[in-house]
C-alpha cells in the first residue's frame, strides 16, 4: 500500500492513521486502547510517534511496524 510505504501509518481497528499529520501533535492518547503489543504496553502516545516521525527518528518506524504487525 502506498500510504504505509510513504508515510508513517498506524493501524487502529482497521483504520489507517497518518501520524505525520499535524492533528497528532497534541494527541496524548495511546496508539490503541485495546492493543496489547509491546509498544502500546509501554504507553507510547500518538503525539510521541508524531514527534519521532517529524524528526525522522528511526524509532518511529520500529514502533509502528511492531504495532502494525501485531494488528494482523
Amino acid at each position: 500500500d502506498s500510504l504505509t510505504s510513504k508515510s508513517m501509518a498506524l493501524l487502529v481497528d482497521e483504520t489507517i492513521l497518518n501520524l505525520a499529520d499535524e492533528v497528532f501533535f497534541a494527541d496524548f492518547t495511546p496508539l490503541s486502547d485495546t492493543c496489547q503489543c509491546f509498544v502500546c504496553k509501554q504507553s507510547v502516545t500518538r503525539s510521541y510517534i508524531h514527534h519521532l516521525v517529524r524528526t525522522e527518528e528511526m524509532l518511529a518506524s520500529v514502533y509502528l511496524q511492531a504495532h502494525n504487525l501485531h494488528q494482523y
